[in-house]
């Protein structure tokens, strides 16, 4: 995630199911799409890339909102 913001931006914002591999260990279930402000996603996102040892700068709700735009329908 600390790689890609905007990879984490959209899981949050739509979700993730199947197989993936983190650092080399396989997982396969499922994440629910959550239903969250622009400001909320880039909080949450903002905590987990600067806690758990990561120093990975923030994410503004600006940068939430144009992930988000082209999968508003």
């Amino acid at each position: 995630m600390v790689a890609d913001k905007d990879r984490a931006i959209r899981t949050l914002i739509n979700g993730l199911q199947g197989k993936i591999t983190v650092n080399g260990v396989p997982y396969d279930g499922a994440m629910p799409a959550l239903k969250l402000s622009n400001e909320e996603v880039a909080n949450v996102l903002s905590y987990v890339l600067n806690s758990f040892g990561n120093q990975a700068g923030y994410v503004r709700p600006e940068d939430v909102g144009r992930v988000r735009a082209p999968t508003i329908q």
